[in-house]
């Protein structure tokens, strides 16, 4: 399981004391954010660099998230994530139903490795690096 753990939340709605949050500027700025902070890499370097299981406002400040990106990998981003948020809201509804779930969580996971995928790219990761980041979180 990942130690970040990444989510939009409504409006007014109440996060307990070891929760850290992010307003952002303009909405659109937040699920390719969403994406990058769920991603594999920012998990290896989280756990690589921190001794705590919650991420303090420090760490989450020091993340290297990048201030511009190219416009592709943000709209892939952006697109991926809202996709992925439905299939989470699927699955809690299958959940509930015990419907299609199987169907859901391969859908969840080939858009979790496309995400993973876009934020290597993001960060030009080379094949031995994106190896060293997969095989340490298995």
């Amino acid at each position: 399981k990942n130690r970040i753990r990444a989510t939009v939340v409504k409006q007014n709605t109440i996060l307990a004391n070891s929760t850290n949050y992010i307003i952002p500027h303009k909405m659109g700025d937040i699920y390719w954010l969403l994406g990058v902070l769920s991603s594999k890499l920012m998990d290896w370097r989280f756990r690589k660099l921190s001794t705590n299981n919650h991420v303090n406002t420090y760490e989450l400040d020091s993340l290297p998230i990048p201030k511009s990106l190219a416009k592709e990998i943000k709209m892939s981003l952006d697109v991926h994530v809202k996709e992925i948020l439905q299939v989470v809201y699927e699955i809690e509804l299958m959940n509930e139903k015990m419907g299609k779930y199987s169907s859901l969580q391969t859908k969840f996971e080939n858009l979790e490795k496309e995400i993973n995928t876009l934020v290597y790219m993001l960060y030009d990761l080379t094949k031995k690096e994106i190896e060293i980041i997969e095989n340490s979180l298995k």
